[in-house]
């Protein structure tokens, strides 16, 4: 239908894997080989541009503020600055930084990268920081029915993060290697310090 912005027919269905067009402005849902939904999106603009390559989901937090852009309010409540950035504009004495709203948000990177709902002021165009912008219905759906793990490809522009999910999980299995092995020479210190402690 002309004009609209988004479909979903998963019924309950988990999404197994999201595909992102940056170029295209749309992301794809699907279950297995079968898509279930589709929704318009809006990415980041050239100047921040949303990554390409393949990802998964790392964390789901549902009520989400930014903690690099928002808004800048005076000592008197009043708004100081609209599109504020945290660690470059000055606060007035006495105001405060409020994050941006970023509700249902999907992380896919370390550096801030991940779907949430958003407006998406001029489907087709780019408009974010970086992050993937939903359709409010679409990003409370979509958080629903997917799980941490779950896969992420995006093609397009963006700068290459090659498969970003197999070096997150590499990196995972070495931290979780050296943890293991911080214990283990904990452990065999502590059994020398008792053994020693007894034959005295």
């Amino acid at each position: 239908q002309p004009g609209q912005l988004y479909e979903w027919n998963g019924h309950g269905r988990m999404i197994s894997h999201v595909v992102i067009d940056t170029n295209a402005q749309r992301a794809r849902f699907y279950d297995g080989p079968e898509q279930i939904g589709w929704t318009t999106i809006a990415s980041g603009v050239s100047s921040h541009p949303t990554p390409r390559g393949e990802f998964e989901i790392i964390e789901k937090v549902k009520h989400k503020r930014s903690n690099l852009y928002g808004r800048i309010y005076d000592a008197s409540g009043e708004l100081h600055k609209r599109n504020a950035h945290a660690r470059r504009d000055p606060i007035p004495e006495g105001g405060k930084f409020v994050g941006a709203r970023m509700p249902h948000f999907m992380r896919m990177t370390y550096d801030g990268i991940g779907m949430h709902a958003g407006a998406i002021p001029r489907p087709g165009q780019p408009a974010s920081h970086g992050c993937i912008r939903l359709p409010d219905e679409i990003a409370s759906n979509l958080f629903a029915h997917v799980d941490l793990g779950t896969r992420i490809t995006v093609v397009g522009d963006g700068p290459d993060y090659g498969d970003y999910a197999e070096r997150i999980r590499r990196q995972r299995i070495q931290e979780s290697r050296q943890q293991t092995a911080r214990a283990n020479a904990d452990r065999q210190t502590t059994s020398r310090l008792a053994a020693s402690d007894s034959s005295q």
